[in-house]
């Protein structure tokens, strides 16, 4: 008969650890792994990191242009940055090395923000608190969602209406002067409690505060015709609109975080910022409109890249186009082969890029390249590059190419395709195979939803100069799918926003002084930075104003049990001159507040 050792059965069988010591270890395993990308040295490196690449761009400047940097420094994994930026350029030195790049170390930035939130920040709330809490956060998230959308839409949003614009303006000064008071009072009750105590220093620094916000409060009603002007209120109202969602967060994070709220949402708009140079590298676009008076438009121009388009004439309703962009036409180029694809009515050999040129009629004793179109009549000859050292220009790319039939591969004839810096471009006409087409080298076109004609154009001088003083554009918007039929004013600081395209006014047609030239820039983001500004000044406000109150109260001497600067000691001393006296000239003062600050009827 077999026996059972119990005493050896119980050690070979481990015992289970309790779930709690489980999970601790878990825990402690996650925050070790988690430790080095928390450390305060990863965020100094970064950030030196982050100069030296500045550093480096700016420099970069010398030889290439701000966009050219932009995108092979900043908006990219790895940039491979040329010694030759660090030494005068006489020295010839060659070479480069990997460095990482804008968008690596913002991620990395951003990776050691987030597990420091999670790694040191430990919520405070419990119970109610904590849901609550949440609860405000998520409906925080929303409304900041809320507001960084209402700039798109198919909607113009160049400008608020008067009606809104002067009862925005009045409100402003109204919650001045409400302001203004509220301090004032608080400061008439706290005066013989604070002013000769311990921190007497903190009473008249609150004093100074509410003497200049009473003389600036005076001032504005006393000269009612001073006014922010409608870019500087629109600014304003989308400062309210983020300051409102800083607000919002802030008190869900104070119910969850506790006293650490501020720094809680102060890296919280950081990090939104960050996010929003990401969005923009990924999706933002820059481009212009050059519209004479009288003429509509539906595409921007990308001055920056340029396209040879092949636009076929057969059908008189609408063209078929077909664009090589001029990066393809340089790699041909270097590399001696034929641009042959199936959408193309021809294979297009190019002979000579030139990526910058000057093109000129060709004068006695020159022979131009080209037999065939406008370029039988011109040479172009090769410019440097436009770089950021001197005042940014215009790329004006060239190009020769020969034209070959599909089948046979014959020559169709050598052309000289050249851009022009307005949006004008020379076109060049042949047939192929009985259809009629157009070969012309311009910037790379947009296309537009909507339509924008120019109604008059005003460029103003200062008397006796050529300085500008003045040049705006009315304009007609024109959306048929949306409804939309619009006239518009655009100026300086005040840009036309629709779709999500913003219109600013940028230059002017400098030969004919008739025509305009607006700057579109496409950015579903371009609410971001607002939002982002105001959720750090929220968060830095209630963090250094939480850590400044307790500095106060460490210096102030010994509270009485019942002060007449509290809640409690106002309904209890209510028959106090020193409570009613300051209550009775507050009252006083309001409603002449809200007589000058109530808003006249527009007629």
């Amino acid at each position: 008969m077999a026996t059972t050792n119990l005493g050896n059965f119980e050690k070979s069988i481990p015992s289970p650890r309790p779930r709690a010591a489980t999970a601790a270890s878990d825990a402690g395993f996650v925050a070790t792994a988690l430790k080095p990308l928390t450390s305060l040295r990863l965020t100094v490196v970064l950030f030196s990191l982050s100069i030296f690449l500045v550093l480096a761009g700016t420099l970069a400047q010398i030889d290439h242009d701000i966009w050219y940097v932009v995108h092979r420094y900043f908006r990219t994994w790895i940039a491979w940055i040329d010694l030759q930026v660090f030494f005068p350029r006489q020295m010839g030195i060659g070479g480069a090395f990997p460095f990482p790049g804008g968008w690596a170390l913002g991620t990395l930035l951003a990776t050691n923000l987030v597990t420091a939130h999670l790694m040191r920040f430990k919520v405070s709330g419990k119970g109610r608190a904590l849901w609550g809490g949440t609860a405000i956060i998520v409906v925080g998230m929303f409304y900041t969602y809320a507001v960084i959308q209402s700039g798109l839409g198919n909607t113009v949003r160049s400008e608020l209406s008067q009606e809104f614009s002067n009862g925005l303006w009045h409100a402003l000064r109204f919650a001045l002067g409400g302001g203004t008071l509220l301090l004032g009072y608080m400061l008439a009750l706290s005066y013989r409690s604070r002013a000769q105590s311990a921190s007497a220093w903190l009473w008249w620094l609150g004093a100074a505060i509410g003497a200049v916000l009473a003389a600036l409060t005076v001032w504005l009603f006393l000269n009612p015709d001073v006014k922010l002007d409608a870019s500087g209120l629109r600014i304003m109202w989308e400062l309210v609109k983020a300051g409102t969602a800083g607000l919002i967060l802030l008190a869900g994070c104070y119910l969850v975080f506790g006293n650490r709220a501020g720094i809680v949402l102060l890296h919280g708009g950081i990090a939104l910022l960050m996010f929003s140079e990401l969005h923009t590298g990924l999706t933002a676009q820059e481009s212009r409109m050059q519209i004479a008076e009288g003429q509509t438009v539906n595409f921007a121009e990308d001055i920056r890249s340029a396209e040879l388009a092949i636009i076929n004439k057969s059908d008189i309703q609408n063209d078929k186009v077909t664009v090589v962009p001029v990066a393809v036409l340089q790699a041909a180029a270097e590399s001696q082969e034929t641009i042959d694809d199936p959408q193309l009515p021809f294979a297009v050999r190019v002979v000579e890029f030139l990526p910058n040129a000057v093109t000129r009629l060709a004068q006695p004793g020159e022979n131009p390249r080209a037999d065939q179109g406008w370029g039988t009549m011109r040479v172009s000859e090769e410019r440097p590059i436009n770089t950021g050292i001197a005042e940014q220009g215009v790329d004006l790319p060239a190009a020769y190419v020969e034209l070959l039939s599909k089948d046979d591969k014959k020559s169709l004839g050598t052309y000289l395709l050249w851009a022009l810096p307005s949006s004008a471009a020379i076109a060049d006409s042949l047939t192929v195979d009985g259809e009629p087409y157009e070969i012309v080298m311009r910037f790379k076109q947009i296309p537009k939803p909507y339509s924008v004609h120019l109604i008059d154009f005003r460029h103003d001088r200062y008397v006796g100069t050529n300085t500008p003083k003045n040049f705006s554009s009315e304009v007609r918007l024109i959306d048929v799918a949306n409804n939309v039929d619009s006239t518009k004013k655009i100026w300086m600081n005040n840009p036309l926003r629709y779709g999500g395209d913003t219109l600013y006014q940028a230059d002017w047609d400098k030969e004919t002084e008739r025509g305009t030239v607006l700057q579109v820039v496409s950015n579903a983001g371009w609410m971001i930075p607002y939002v982002s500004c105001m959720l750090v000044a929220t968060g830095m406000l209630f963090h250094f104003g939480l850590t400044f109150t307790r500095f106060a109260e460490r210096k102030t001497a010994p509270k009485s049990a019942i002060q007449a600067d509290s809640f409690r000691g106002l309904l209890t001393n209510w028959k106090s001159p020193a409570v009613w006296v300051p209550a009775l000239v507050v009252v006083i003062f309001a409603g002449w507040v809200m007589g000058r600050a109530r808003p006249p009827k527009l007629s």
